[in-house]
């Protein structure tokens, strides 16, 4: 098997760094012409330093309106099937998007998204871990909490809109309006071995934020900020 080349700082070898750069004007261009793309809070996302970026999950369209909408590279957690045939998986590594066993505690994946981040990267996550079958939010997995306290790394939420609806015939015709709202980055507290129950805390004052963004209708899980209620041990401020 041909080795991914070597990486460098923030998770992605040079030539992949080109070749998210690439793939990130191609996908900006086709996203622009047959969409009406909308990006907002854009300017105040830090452009150095660790940043974990957390958004919700529709559909296969959100990671390229995501990487168009933060204007610095990102590497991506994504499930290990998409990095089959070998080739494309090879691509895959080489930007930075690190393979995640689904189901599993897969402390390799975990790993690696630390690397990104202690190297002073930015790392883009989906906390629910699958799409959403009805574009509301679902419970996040505390995965995402246990992630952003070991890490130690700023949060961004970014709401994602309109991308649920590209998959209907026809939309591509009308130039759906796309829009993806960037919040105020956020730094949370706590100790990095605190345990599950400070991990879930974390999770849910992360998606509490992102809820904040988005239509009441789509807060699903987290309409009325219950879970942030539930969740009174978590803290941190905006930076």
């Amino acid at each position: 098997m041909v080795a991914a080349p070597r990486a460098a700082a923030g998770g992605a070898s040079l030539p992949g760094k080109v070749l998210y750069r690439v793939g990130r004007a191609v996908v900006a261009v086709l996203l622009r012409t047959f969409a009406r793309v909308e990006i907002q809070g854009a300017a105040s996302v830090p452009r150095q330093g660790p940043l974990l970026v957390i958004a919700n999950h529709v559909s296969y369209f959100d990671p390229m309106l995501l990487a168009i909408a933060v204007p610095r590279p990102l590497a991506f957690l994504a499930k290990e099937e998409l990095f089959h045939p070998a080739p494309w998986g090879w691509a895959l590594r080489a930007a930075g998007i690190i393979p995640v066993r689904r189901g599993h505690v897969d402390r390799q994946a975990l790993a690696a998204a630390e690397d990104v981040l202690r190297q002073g990267g930015a790392l883009a996550i989906f906390p629910e871990g699958r799409r959403s079958g009805d574009a509301r939010l679902q419970a996040g997995e505390p995965g995402a909490g246990l992630l952003a306290l070991r890490s130690a790394a700023p949060v961004l939420p970014v709401a994602l809109l309109g991308t649920e609806r590209l998959g209907r015939p026809g939309v591509w015709m009308r130039r759906p309006r796309l829009v993806a709202r960037c919040g105020a980055v956020w730094q949370p507290r706590g100790a990095a071995r605190a345990g599950s129950a400070a991990y879930r805390c974390v999770t849910d004052e992360m998606m509490t934020r992102l809820a904040a963004l988005m239509p009441a209708a789509r807060r699903g899980y987290y309409a009325d900020g219950r879970p942030a209620r539930a969740s009174a041990g978590a803290t941190g401020h905006e930076q």
